[in-house]
């Protein structure tokens, strides 16, 4: 169960950041709005919004608004960002 939640919560979350990637800029509301639509229950609005507070920070808004998909280490930053706010790290 616990697999499935993580699985989910950072597919929500790899998409979130591919959609602001093809998006004009980054928009940090809708990205919000994205993890939780896309997430499927699986991410609270408070828990995308840790998210997104660690993507800013560690990947950066001008990463988050231009185009492209993520590198490995912004994956493994997503990942890390993902698990801690979603299970509490």
């Amino acid at each position: 169960m616990k697999n499935k939640l993580i699985t989910r919560s950072f597919a929500a979350a790899s998409l979130a950041f591919m959609l602001t990637a093809c998006s004009p800029g980054y928009d940090r509301a809708e990205t919000i709005d994205d993890l939780v639509e896309e997430g499927g229950g699986a991410i609270s609005e408070d828990q995308a919004v840790c998210i997104v507070d660690r993507l800013e920070a560690e990947i950066g808004e001008d990463r988050l608004g231009s185009r492209g998909n993520p590198t490995p280490e912004e994956e493994e930053i997503i990942v890390d960002a993902t698990f801690d706010c979603v299970l509490g790290g």
